[in-house]
């Protein structure tokens, strides 16, 4: 395994399972500020426009998430504050109201008057629908990552860290991971998110930084104030109460543009995204928010459509990236697939 984030983990518990001998390398140390899988939480919903992501949803809803929790013995889903998505007529909430209408999921349509009074906090401003995810919740995302991590080394697996990865080649019937030092495998899985080019040149994605803010909100807190995701016409924003209560975790979600950010660049977030954001919580809840409390960046691995990469890059190179923000939530059931894929070939 290249890479120690969600998606790898994830892939390595899976093979672990199946009965594989896994190594990890990742080129920073546990807890690392880069990257897409640090931070205290995320969110989980079953609300998208495509069919197929609502399903894989209610797949890991009803399936991988409790297998998690239990095989790791902690509460990973923090449920009972649902989520709202809503938006103007002409946006992208049409297309969500149709998924989850022919996937059948555990979602309602509101007429905004009654969002209004169900969720008195929301002005639902400029807003034609609104949709109530029943599904959704608050992810503990660093308790999933420790969590995964304790499990993966009780079973033996072995983590190299810092370790950053040169190149990977075919070799002696098998795989090189060369970098510090070269380690031979069988098969090697790519989960390097937005160092994934470097890797695998040419891979059409683009990595790009979000600029993530959390802003003092007394009423939120997981399990009982709702996510939300605002669809706009060519715009989305999102926000989810922290675990720890009294702050909003909130950002625009970004696609970027041109060849993408540069990973290893430690750039602050940017002030001019945050009071952007800010300026459309105020719009958004009747009361607004406080001030900010604290900040941080993620990157997202855009593709196109927001699509998977999920496939074999050469004979024995299996590569998962360009998660387009959606990756945490996934993940159980994305590292799931990867494992059997490599796992029924090398049989």
């Amino acid at each position: 395994m290249v890479g120690a984030g969600i998606n790898g983990l994830c892939v390595a518990f899976h093979l672990v399972r199946l009965g594989a001998r896994v190594v990890i390398v990742d080129q920073h140390d546990d807890g690392h500020p880069h990257g897409s899988s640090h931070g205290e939480e995320r969110i989980t919903r079953s609300s998208y426009e495509h069919p197929r992501w609502v399903a894989d949803m209610q797949r890991c809803h009803a399936e991988e998430w409790p297998m998690l929790e239990e095989l790791l013995g902690e509460r990973l889903v923090h449920r009972g504050g649902d989520a709202v998505f809503f938006g103007p007529e002409g946006g992208r909430i049409g297309e969500y109201a149709r998924a989850v209408s022919e996937a059948g999921a555990q979602v309602d349509e509101l007429d905004p008057s009654d969002a209004r009074r169900r969720f008195p906090a929301f002005t639902f401003a400029d807003s034609a629908r609104v949709l109530h995810d029943r599904s959704a919740g608050v992810l503990a995302a660093a308790a999933t990552i420790r969590g995964l991590g304790r499990w993966l080394a009780s079973k033996g697996v072995e983590v190299r860290r810092p370790f950053a990865v040169e190149r990977v080649e075919s070799r002696h019937g098998g795989i090189a991971v060369v970098g510090p030092s070269v380690i031979q495998a069988d098969f090697a899985v790519l989960t390097v998110g937005p160092w994934v080019r470097r890797l695998v040149p040419g891979l059409a994605v683009r990595p790009a930084r979000q600029h993530v803010g959390y802003w003092q909100f007394p009423l939120a807190k997981a399990g009982h104030f709702p996510a939300w995701v605002r669809l706009g016409v060519d715009e989305l924003h999102y926000g989810l109460p922290t675990i720890a209560g009294g702050e909003m975790k909130a950002a625009f979600h970004d696609h970027g543009a041109g060849p993408g950010h540069d990973a290893d660049e430690l750039v602050p977030p940017s002030e001019v995204a945050l009071q952007a954001v800010e300026s459309r919580l105020r719009e958004w809840f009747v009361a607004g928010v406080g001030p900010l409390a604290r900040r941080e960046t993620c990157f997202y691995t855009n593709a196109e459509d927001d699509q998977f990469l999920s496939s074999w890059t050469s004979d024995r190179v299996y590569t998962v990236s360009a998660c387009s923000g959606h990756a945490f939530k996934l993940g159980p059931l994305t590292g799931r697939r990867a494992a059997e894929a490599v796992w029924f070939r090398a049989r």
